[in-house]
């Protein structure tokens, strides 16, 4: 029968390499070194395929969108959970952004502010108009009117503006500004029916050396700012703790399904222990290489972990296959893991050639990802197993169990703990005894007793050890 290449490597048993294994073992540490140094890149514009041609005219057309160039959007935002508490909260943010552009911080910005206001600055607003009204009211009709008949106007011409100066006027709901509020202002208002919050958008133009400046002092007001580049970190950054957490929760439910299935801690261990050395050797190897996670790349990690959970069960169904009925059966499943990975290497993998970051990321971490989790699954699933059930080239005649481990490591720590008990026990009499001798009392009886407590405590401790 003709072997191929693929059966060839298969047939490889790396795990009986002691030179091989001590360097794998050695690069794991390294890598384990160099994982805490792995970085989330949460700039989702960097995933972004644009062309040079179009990163030019991008970057033209927001030199156009600015005065001058050079400034970017922050939003501050005032919310209540009534319509009119959020305007009365953007109103009394007014003054704050005004001292802003007063200071030149802030170029400009826009708010509805100045039309769109709560019901207590209305009655602000028509208080001050109607005593506007009280005082100049006479002599606004009476030059008008004889304007109008120097001019040859009609008499009843401007009746309607009479009107409006002597009709008294009401606060008015939120709702009666609805033709500004839809049109005009439909970008300064957000309203967020789930949790029944409304939102007042004030809409800065800040430079981007001023940005830090302008947040800082926003952020003692009764508001909340933000700009998109900061808002799309942020929920990036949440997404990376997320993975995080459920990395780990999913890790520790992997170990316990793993127990369960195999009705064994230590098939579980040797079984879990391959995935958490393969993702350190992922994260490892995307340091050194200045790789990142990204918010796409990182969802296909969670896949190639899985994988890696696959691979190493097959090794270790694998390795009891072979304790259970003493054939060799390891090779076959070699040669179906390859298959696998060739697969995704061939499917996934050729990304790397892409122009675009998205896709070049993932063949980036699947290219990392593959390699580990293999070579993991070909290296430790076997090794670990033969050291619990194999000495000496031969099968032990009872695999080795922690438990039995635990209780033996009790056990020398009781043996080690009465032995120095005991010998100190036997030197603090030797001690005394040689102080008595040293004082004259005529003391051959002394130097007797003293013989007898050194051989009294000498038979003690020969009975606790030999017990």
């Amino acid at each position: 029968m003709k072997h191929t290449f693929l059966d060839r490597l298969s047939d490889v048993s790396l795990e009986n390499k002691p030179v091989f294994v001590a360097f794998v073992i050695v690069l794991t540490l390294i890598f384990g070194y160099f994982s805490f140094q792995t970085r989330f890149d949460a700039n989702i514009s960097n995933i972004n395929y644009m062309t040079d041609e179009q990163k030019e005219d991008m970057a033209y057309f927001q030199k156009m969108m600015t005065v001058n160039g050079g400034y970017q959007k922050v939003y501050a935002v005032t919310s209540d959970s009534t319509m009119d508490g959020a305007l009365e909260k953007s109103q009394h943010l007014q003054p704050s952004l005004d001292r802003l552009v007063h200071e030149k911080a802030v170029h400009e910005y826009s708010s509805c502010s100045q039309f769109v206001v709560s019901m207590a600055e209305q009655r602000r607003r028509l208080e001050l108009w109607e005593n506007f009204i009280e005082r100049h009211k006479a002599e606004l009709t009476t030059a008008l009117r004889s304007a109008m008949q120097a001019e040859g106007f009609a008499p009843d011409s401007f009746n309607d503006y009479y009107s409006l100066l002597s009709k008294r006027y009401q606060p008015q709901q939120p709702a009666y500004f609805a033709p500004l509020t839809t049109t005009l202002f439909a970008g300064n208002i957000s309203i967020d029916k789930a949790e029944g919050r409304y939102n007042i958008v004030n809409v800065l133009s800040v430079k981007d050396k001023d940005m830090q400046l302008v947040k800082a002092k926003l952020a003692d007001k009764d508001c909340f700012s933000f700009d998109i580049t900061s808002m799309n970190s942020a929920i990036a950054n949440h997404l990376s703790n997320d993975f995080n957490y459920i990395g780990f929760a999913c890790g520790l439910i992997v170990l316990l399904f793993l127990w369960l299935s195999f009705g064994n801690l230590e098939l579980a261990l040797l079984s879990f222990v391959p995935m958490a050395v393969s993702w350190l050797w992922i994260l490892g190897i995307m340091s050194l290489c200045g790789m990142q996670f990204n918010i796409v790349n990182i969802i296909l990690a969670t896949f190639i972990f899985g994988q890696g959970d696959d691979y190493t069960i097959f090794m270790t169904e694998g390795s009891m296959y072979e304790y259970a009925y003493r054939r060799k059966m390891l090779a076959s499943y070699k040669h179906s893991i390859i298959i696998s990975a060739l697969i995704m290497f061939i499917g996934i993998g050729t990304l790397i050639i892409a122009r675009h970051p998205a896709l070049h990321s993932l063949a980036e971490v699947t290219i990392a990802g593959m390699f580990s989790v293999v070579l993991m699954a070909y290296i430790f699933p076997p090794l670990i197993f033969n050291v619990l059930v194999k000495t000496r080239g031969a099968y032990r005649r009872r695999p080795l169990r922690l438990k039995n481990l635990a209780v033996m490591g009790c056990c020398a720590v009781v043996f080690f703990s009465q032995l120095i008990t005991v010998t100190c026990w036997d030197l603090s009499f030797l001690g005394f005894c040689r102080s008595r001798r040293n004082v004259d009392y005529g003391s051959e009886d002394t130097n007797s007793g003293c013989s007898c407590l050194t051989y009294a405590t000498s038979q003690a401790s020969y009975s606790v050890l030999k017990g």
